[in-house]
C-alpha cells in the first residue's frame, strides 16, 4: 500500500460522510416545506427562544430548553416519517397500521406535553420576576 491508496480511502470517506449529511439537510429542509407539523413545533421552539432571550435565562435553564425543543422536533420527524412511510407502502386503512400511527403520534404529544412542562418550569420563575417588577 502506497499513501496515495490511504489518502484516496480517505477522500471517499469524506466524500460518503459529506454526501451523508446532504441527505441529511435535504430531509431536513424536506420536513419542514410539507409538514406543517413540523412547521408548528419549529413555530412555538422560536417563541420560546426569543421569550428566553427576552428573560435573559440563565445557561442550564437555556440548555434544558434546547433539549426539550430538539426532543420535541426529532419526535415529530421520526412521526412524519413513519406516516409518509405506511402511506406509501399501505395506502389503504387499515387497523393495526391505524395503531402504530397513533402511537407515533403519541410520543409527539409526550414529548410535547413534556417540553411544555418543563418549559413551564423554567420560564416562569423568570416571566414572574418580570412581571412582579
Amino acid at each position: 500500500m502506497n499513501a496515495d491508496d490511504g489518502s484516496m480511502r480517505s477522500g471517499a470517506i469524506v466524500a460518503r460522510w459529506a454526501a451523508k449529511f446532504a441527505d441529511a439537510g435535504a430531509g431536513v429542509a424536506q420536513g419542514i416545506a410539507t409538514e406543517a407539523s413540523i412547521r408548528v413545533h419549529l413555530t412555538a421552539a422560536m417563541l420560546v427562544i426569543l421569550t428566553a432571550g427576552l428573560l435573559g435565562v440563565e445557561t442550564w435553564r437555556w440548555s434544558v430548553l434546547l433539549i426539550c425543543i430538539t426532543v420535541v422536533i426529532v419526535a415529530e420527524y421520526f412521526n412524519s416519517s413513519i406516516e409518509r412511510l405506511v402511506r406509501v407502502l399501505h395506502p389503504d386503512r387499515d387497523e393495526a397500521l391505524a395503531a402504530a400511527l397513533h402511537l407515533a403520534a403519541g410520543g409527539v404529544l409526550v414529548a410535547a406535553t413534556g417540553a411544555a412542562t418543563v418549559g413551564t418550569i423554567v420560564l416562569l420563575p423568570s416571566l414572574w420576576q418580570l412581571l412582579a417588577g
